[in-house]
């Protein structure tokens, strides 16, 4: 999901080492959570539960000059826990100031607002907000809050180097990594990754010439005296949302169901991208079934290195690949992400239902659309990326794939993870890989799914032993070393049969 990966971290008896990009990574892993039941942190431990934002009014004047805008958000608070609720935190950019909080009413709440440390990332200061309600909210009990914000935006590379976000002439970027909106949640990663699916409705005003994207659906532009208001809404229930301002031009496909927004100087590579989501939709669509509800896809140009993400029915995608041909793959890859599988809270930061599959498949797309030779590069490189990682730490080549999560080693799914699924395809053929993935969807649905419904799963469709491989490419470290060894793919899926 986020390209220009680096080497990963990972937490050993309480030691951490440094990677720059996996909490990028684990905000956007709340894609894959569920929300339902008992939580559980990624060493298995109850989190609290706090009440869940369900629905946001935003409304956004942007100021790109001035490098600052002046916001409002009413949002409604379900509580979905046993006991009542007295307090509700949000976070905030940390730039970010707070002018007032109200009830549904217009009466003023009291607050509290300091900015903290996070108690997961060292670096990572917050505007944390607690809000004290009029009376308690009762469970099963909703209500309103208005929070007025305004400040300005200057990333957050001190902690994520992707987060290059800013307020700016050039482009404008407001996203959940920067807390540009208020998130409903504590300061630490337990409750930043839960899954929070929420509606919302948009307005965004800007001054002429500039153009507001985001993944939801567009109901309508006004003018405002030399300003222009964009007011969107969402398509579904969404876990993030992003907006981007720029001088877009826009690309659509014959159908309207699939948007570029292009920064300009780059109007050919729209038309690149745009191909390219139409391939890979109709490819992944064939493969592995329908997308569940695909209301259209809109991909947004982002600057080079601020992190290709994927949020529902849209995805923000860096320069490259509208400027460099050979890094198409991306494209797939993002699109890839409709067809993830969503896990149980407590394996979603090994991030292997959502980064091995999404790296795996954008692989198999290149086959299908570019040729065996992209397909086996792409691969290689996945291969000499983990051994690389491997080489440097030997906590990256012992650590299961099963134990990523609750050793912050998420970002080796995109290599490893993806070779197990390689393997895996090999072992039991194209038809049973494909329904392997169609149920894994298809049980998703229903309720979010774990490392232990994968294995069986997979040998149902298969009606296989698959014990050993599981063991090796989950479990065990033994598939570290035939990738860091080289052992050529037909005398790895050999081991198996």
């Amino acid at each position: 999901m986020v390209h220009g990966k680096g080497a990963p971290r990972a937490q050993s008896r309480g030691r951490r080492r440094a990677w720059l990009f996996f909490a990028a990574l684990a905000l956007t892993a709340a894609r894959a959570g569920a929300t339902g039941g008992a939580v559980q942190d990624t060493a298995g431990k109850p989190v609290e539960e706090l009440p869940r934002a369900t629905h946001y009014s935003l409304v956004y004047r942007v100021f790109p000059s001035e490098g600052r805008l002046e916001a409002r958000a009413r949002i409604v608070v379900e509580n979905g826990a046993e006991r009542p609720v007295r307090e509700v935190p949000f976070l905030l950019y940390r730039l970010f100031d707070v002018g007032r909080v109200t009830a549904g009413d217009g009466s003023p709440l009291p607050f509290v607002a300091d900015v903290v440390r996070d108690a997961d990332e060292a670096n990572l200061q917050v505007n944390l907000v607690t809000v004290a309600l009029a009376e308690p909210l009762a469970p099963g009990r909703s209500t309103e809050i208005a929070v007025d914000f305004a400040g300005s935006i200057h990333g957050y590379r001190e902690v994520w180097a992707y987060v290059r976000d800013t307020i700016g002439e050039d482009y404008t970027l407001l996203r959940e990594d920067t807390f540009a909106y208020p998130i409903l949640s504590r300061a630490d990663a337990a409750s930043r990754y839960l899954d929070r699916r929420f509606s919302y409705d948009l307005e965004v005003s800007v001054p002429e010439g500039y153009v507001v994207a985001t993944g939801g659906r567009g109901t309508g532009v006004r003018s405002e005296g030399e300003r222009v208001v964009y007011v969107y809404e969402s398509k579904v229930p969404v876990w993030r949302l992003d907006v981007a301002i720029a001088r877009f031009s826009v690309r659509r496909d014959d159908t309207g169901a699939l948007s570029v927004y292009v920064l300009p100087g780059h109007e050919v590579g729209a038309e690149r991208v745009l191909g390219a989501m139409r391939d890979a939709v109709e490819l992944f669509t064939r493969v592995f079934g329908p997308a569940g509800e695909l209301h259209g896809l809109t991909a947004i140009e982002i600057p080079g290195g601020w992190g290709s993400q994927a949020g529902d029915l849209y995805f923000l995608q860096t320069a490259a690949a509208f400027v460099d041909p050979d890094r198409i793959g991306e494209v797939y890859h993002e699109v890839a992400h409709n067809w993830n599988a969503k896990p149980r809270p407590e394996v979603q930061r090994a991030r292997y239902f959502d980064e091995a599959f999404a790296s795996y498949f954008e692989a198999l797309a290149l086959r299908a659309l570019r040729g065996d030779e992209a397909w086996r590069a792409d691969l290689e490189k996945s291969r000499e990326r983990f051994a690389e990682w491997a080489g440097r730490d030997p906590v990256f080549f012992e650590t299961p794939i099963a134990a990523y999560a609750e050793n912050d080693l998420g970002q080796l799914s995109y290599t490893k993870g993806a070779w197990s699924l390689y393997v895996l395809h090999r072992l039991v053929g194209d038809e049973d890989f494909g329904e392997i993935v169609r149920r894994l969807l298809a049980a998703s649905a229903e309720s979010a799914i774990g490392f232990d419904d994968f294995e069986r799963i997979a040998a149902e469709v298969s009606g296989r032993d698959l014990g050993r491989y599981f063991a090796e490419w989950l479990h065990g470290a033994e598939s570290s070393r035939l990738l860091v060894d080289n052992v050529p793919i037909d005398e790895i899926v050999s081991r198996y049969r």
